[in-house]
């Protein structure tokens, strides 16, 4: 696996030159009133794209959408140029971009000879093209920042894979406008045409999910070539508009990593001109955040800006593999510029009679802190893009067991290729003895290479016994499938959760890429479900998967850190933690309800990670092998099953409820519907710390309920634990803590 870091965060100290050539006009002001000889509308009026637009010419035609928590507004100006209007909180009235913005739209193009023949005179059927492949596919394409280089086109280039700009202009003209509303929401469509190809048309669509549930606005592009020309344009076009904080801001600029890289990036901004160093007009390039490849170790696409932990504005894309996001800032208003980019140093070739659409961005503001913000998306997303059958299943995330299921006695495990493997009589064992089912385990998985112990006689009765035996003793059935599915054997995975009756299959690093997933979601049974095992997940990879998978061997405290960072922009009920029993057992029960309960904290899974005397030299494979730790694995389950995993599903998450050098760290869950929460707290044996609850109701009295220290109990009010904190003491051999706060 390759853990290289590929995320880039610079803080680039020099003045930036012409931020238009990226597109955004930092610049722009609300029109004067135009002159008597120019009314005001002006439909036949075009401007070419290759100038910069930095006006606002009025408003020809408005659209609003909302949702609980931002309203935006967009339309076209009287120079037929897309414009946001208006980013405003529903909560607090404040206009994010009181200055409209322009976003900008192709600027360049090419139109090739027809590559298709007209059959009797009909067109063929317009088809929906691939956004990679029309994109240059998966070679890399460089981020240079403010270079205006302009990458080959996928339909070839010269030796040093780059090209001369686009020789025409594209010049854009706004045809209609449309609303549509339904039970999944409003969306807003606005449609432009080509001058230079008036059957090349691009759609800019805003949809809004709900307008009482707090949530951001999506956009995407859409680009429709009715020709039977192919056509290249540049730039893809992207999301860019200015921001205005509000009045006295202290503005942080924050991006997260992934669970690889464990940390949130801070970029504090300040709120005074002086901060800045830099000459009232111009502006500097703040902080990029570049993302490639959907290796591990990166930036998720998401950025935040915070001001002062009272309200903020967020910009999120779908993908992360290429994405780029650009923060400028100026000393006068407005004050930020914010860019999301996808491939932005490509053209995009669009075939004859294709269909791209690029990938979703979200804009969203909140009011809050960082948790606050990032709560409302999050839910936003656990509601609207979290696949259903996981969504609307009261027992996901499930408890799992498994992994490798075997002791490593037989000859065919010693020339195996890697110290996995599996075997029949394991397997059994672990299904019909142990009584998983009764210890509170709902999900057996097995993991890799179970087909080459198939082959070598490891599994006489056949792989195919391993889901109606998991589904006769109470459990359901997860099955690895490593690298195998592809678009091309797509069936195969049709007939392989038929055949082997599956509830839900595992991968490893998106080989089978989200088309798979997509096709999956439809043609498979309707309970099909994907688990993303050893990459780096992003949004539009968690639309299709149920799962995406945490693992720590040796270090529990890295196990957390990985969630706490990963459950920033990924909703936690889509997070599995997994452990490996044979180290998580090793000493008494306290040491064991710490690693256990750091995989409570998400969906958990108790697994047997790789075997052989260098890593389970006391071969322990299933919980009758250390049965000492039997009734904490009970307990610890049934209280997830009944009071973590709603929470962990329906409330809200909430960070940094410790001092973080306390050596103490947790988590606060809690349901604003309920009015119920909880913390999982861990720390040294011995010492004490003080817990400060997050949003809960002031004047509610709380019962305070330990699990393993009673004596701590105590009733209190919201406002004294969110003021004064929660004395909590480790005594004795304590090392975790799980605290249960109703009312």
């Amino acid at each position: 696996m390759n853990k290289e870091t590929t995320m880039k965060i610079r803080i680039i100290l020099c003045c930036f030159a012409v931020l238009a050539a990226h597109g955004l006009a930092m610049s722009v002001q609300a029109a004067e009133p135009p002159k008597e000889d120019q009314p005001a509308h002006q439909p036949e009026v075009t401007v070419p794209a290759t100038e910069p637009k930095l006006i606002v010419q009025g408003k020809k035609e408005v659209w609003t959408l909302s949702t609980g928590d931002t309203k935006a507004t967009v339309g076209v100006d009287s120079l037929n140029q897309l414009v946001i209007y208006e980013l405003i909180s529903t909560a607090t009235g404040w206009n994010w971009t009181r200055t409209p913005t322009v976003i900008p739209l192709p600027t360049r193009m090419e139109v090739q000879a027809a590559t298709k023949t007209l059959d009797k005179g009909a067109l063929p059927v317009l088809k929906v093209g691939d956004l990679i492949q029309a994109t240059g596919g998966d070679k890399d394409i460089p981020w240079t920042g403010s270079a205006e280089t302009v990458a080959t086109p996928a339909t070839g280039g010269n030796k040093k894979d780059e090209q001369p700009e686009l020789s025409k202009q594209a010049i854009w003209k706004f045809h209609k406008g449309s609303t549509a509303s339904s039970t999944n929401g409003t969306t807003v469509t606005l449609t432009f045409t080509c001058r230079q190809l008036p059957t090349l048309s691009l759609e800019s669509v805003w949809w809004a999910a709900s307008s009482s549930l707090p949530g951001p606005i999506q956009h995407t592009f859409r680009m429709i070539n009715e020709s039977t020309s192919d056509v290249t344009i540049h730039p893809i076009p992207n999301l860019a508009f200015a921001v205005h904080p509000p009045p006295g801001h202290d503005v942080t600029l924050r991006s997260f990593g992934d669970h690889e890289t464990k940390k949130i990036e801070t970029n504090h901004v300040g709120s005074m001109p002086e901060d800045l160093g830099q000459e009232a007009g111009a502006e500097k390039v703040q902080m990029e955040v570049v993302g490639k490849n959907g290796e591990l170790g990166q930036c998720m696409p998401i950025v935040l800006l915070d001001d002062r932990s009272t309200s903020g504005l967020y910009l999120g894309m779908e993908e992360k593999k290429d994405f780029a996001f650009q923060i400028t800032t100026r000393a006068v208003a407005p004050r930020f510029g914010l860019k999301a980019s996808y491939r932005p140093q490509a053209n995009l070739h669009l075939a004859g009679r294709n269909i791209i659409t690029t990938r979703p961005t979200y804009l969203g503001v909140y009011q809050g802190d960082l948790d606050d913000g990032v709560n409302q998306f999050k839910r936003w997303f656990w509601n609207n893009k979290t696949p259903a059958n996981h969504r609307n299943d009261p027992t996901a995330p499930w408890l799992q067991y498994g992994g490798m299921w075997t002791y490593g006695t037989s000859g065919a495990w010693k020339n195996a290729p890697m110290p996995w493997w599996n075997d029949e009589a394991t397997y059994r064992k672990g299904i019909e003895k142990e009584g998983l089912a009764g210890i509170g385990f709902e999900c057996a998985e097995v993991d890799a290479y179970w087909d080459k112990a198939e082959q070598a006689g490891e599994l006489p009765s056949g792989t195919k016994i391993m889901g109606p035996l998991a589904h006769a003793n109470g459990l359901k059935f997860n099955l690895y499938f490593g690298n195998s599915i592809s678009w091309a054997s797509r069936q195969q995975l049709l007939t392989a959760w038929q055949d082997y009756q599956l509830d839900m299959w595992r991968n490893d690093f998106q080989v089978a890429g989200l088309d798979v997933q997509a096709w999956a979601q439809d043609n498979c049974p309707k309970n099909y479900r994907f688990q993303f095992c050893a990459a780096s997940p992003d949004f539009h990879t968690m639309t299709y998967a149920s799962l995406t998978d945490l693992w720590e061997e040796y270090n529990v405290a890295n196990i957390r850190q990985q969630f706490y960072t990963l459950s920033y922009t990924i909703p936690p009920a889509q997070i599995c933690a997994m452990i490996p029993i044979q180290v998580a057992s090793a000493g008494d029960k306290d040491r064991f309800n710490v690693w256990h309960r750091s995989t409570l904290l998400s969906g958990a899974w108790l697994g047997v990670g790789a075997i052989g005397p260098k890593y389970n030299p006391k071969n322990i494979v299933l919980p009758s092998d250390v049965p000492q730790v039997i009734p904490c694995m009970k307990s610890n389950l049934a209280l997830y099953k009944s009071k973590i995993r709603p929470l962990v599903r329906e409330g809200n998450l909430y960070h940094n409820i410790v001092e973080a050098d306390s050596g103490f760290d947790g988590a606060q869950y809690y349901s604003p519907l309920e009015d119920r929460g909880l913390v999982l707290l861990f720390g040294p044996a011995g010492k004490s710390t003080t817990v400060r609850c997050k949003r809960l109701k002031p004047e509610q009295k709380y019962k305070v309920q330990f699990t393993d220290q009673p004596a701590q109990n105590t009733t209190i009010t919201g406002a004294q634990l969110m003021t004064e904190g929660l004395s909590v003491t480790f005594t004795g051999t304590v090392q975790s803590e799980i605290i249960l706060i109703e009312k």
